[in-house]
């Protein structure tokens, strides 16, 4: 599972790339797709993603062992549930999906406008990585607003606009309550999902609202590490 051409018989995971002392993508959506590949002991590689050929024109997307594209973190973990292994056979019945809703929306636009923001100059070399050197003086600063428009159209226009993800990070905390993972004693696919966002929040490097509710349970920062360690990854202290 390194950067490189897709290993015999798997697939290429291509996504944005690594940041923050993380072993993982800094984009909420490919961290929820590599977890998920992870824990289910998917063959996959690595590679940094190119948005022009990406289907959906967004990132995560995957190559197929075939050589088929495909978008869409959602699309493409309900093939790999319906192909197998699945992490949902047998999970108690539930009914995360208004709680994963509203961490796409809430969660993830804090977490984009902390980055682009008063977090530019940390997001920024990740940003110039997309980028051939000769466009980057145009193209950074057009992403950058870009980015920030897309935040102002979701409500989250101030560092202070955080605390609207705060509710979502507390309902999180409560549904682990004193279980391993969301639903019972395995990772499911809403573990995924919610963990892309959750440690994509932990590992921002400004302080904000949403930041410190993340990193202020004690509860959720064990089950961000205890789903790191099931994929076989050790995070660093956050900074």
């Amino acid at each position: 599972m390194t950067p490189g051409a897709a290993l015999q018989g798997g697939m290429t995971l291509y996504q944005f790339p690594t940041a923050f002392d993380l072993p993982i993508s800094v984009s909420p959506y490919s961290a929820k797709l590599e977890v998920y590949l992870a824990i289910t002991g998917r063959d996959y590689t690595t590679a940094q993603g190119n948005l022009i050929q990406a289907p959906t024109k967004t990132m995560p997307y995957v190559r197929w062992a075939d050589g088929s594209l495909q978008g869409d973190s959602v699309d493409i973990m309900t093939r790999l549930e319906s192909e197998g292994p699945t992490l949902d056979e047998g999970a108690p019945e539930h009914d995360l999906d208004a709680l994963v809703t509203d961490a796409n929306k809430l969660l993830y636009y804090a977490c984009l406008h902390s980055r682009f923001s008063d977090g530019w100059d940390h997001q920024k070399p990740t940003v110039e990585a997309l980028v051939p050197w000769l466009l980057r003086p145009l193209a950074v600063p057009f992403i950058r607003r870009d980015q920030l428009g897309k935040c102002a159209k979701a409500g989250f226009s101030t560092l202070e606009d955080s605390q609207k993800a705060v509710d979502v990070i507390q309902r999180m905390t409560a549904q682990l309550g004193d279980k391993d993972f969301m639903v019972d004693d395995s990772p499911r696919v809403a573990d995924c999902s919610l963990w892309g966002h959750a440690v994509a929040m932990a590992y921002t490097r400004v302080p904000s609202a949403s930041r410190e509710a993340v990193r202020g349970s004690a509860t959720l920062m064990a089950w961000i590490d205890r789903m790191a360690k099931r994929a076989g990854w050790e995070l660093p202290a956050p900074q």
